[in-house]
């Protein structure tokens, strides 16, 4: 499956297959200090706490908190998933604002007619 986005360069076509594990990379932390800071909360909000993993040791005496920066992917995925929300609710509330007009233009028409 392959997805394209159309921007000032042009339309750029990217593959899905693989795309999540070929950009497992990590941001800098002075670049994720920086967006923790945002005046955006939304992007303040989707830097403000690293992801906290449980990793176990290889000795198996137990669990150690290691702590990992949101890759690339990771933050790729969570814009698509909102954008894609996005685009449903917005599909959804443009239908229902064209069925209540278009129900209470036909309700002013009926009143009209049986008048």
């Amino acid at each position: 499956m392959k997805f394209s986005v159309i921007h000032y360069a042009g339309k750029v076509t990217y593959k899905i297959d693989g795309f999540l594990e070929k950009n497992r990379d990590t941001l800098r932390p002075d670049l994720v200090e920086a967006l923790q800071a945002s005046s955006n909360e939304l992007i303040a909000e989707l830097f403000r706490e690293k992801q906290v993993i449980e990793d176990k040791s290889a000795s198996g005496t137990g669990a150690r908190k290691a702590t990992k920066l949101p890759t690339v992917g990771f933050i790729f995925n969570v814009d698509f998933n909102f954008i894609l929300f996005s685009f449903i609710l917005f599909t959804y509330l443009l239908y229902f604002f064209l069925s209540f007009f278009f129900f209470f233009n036909l309700f002013n028409y009926l009143i009209i007619f049986l008048n």
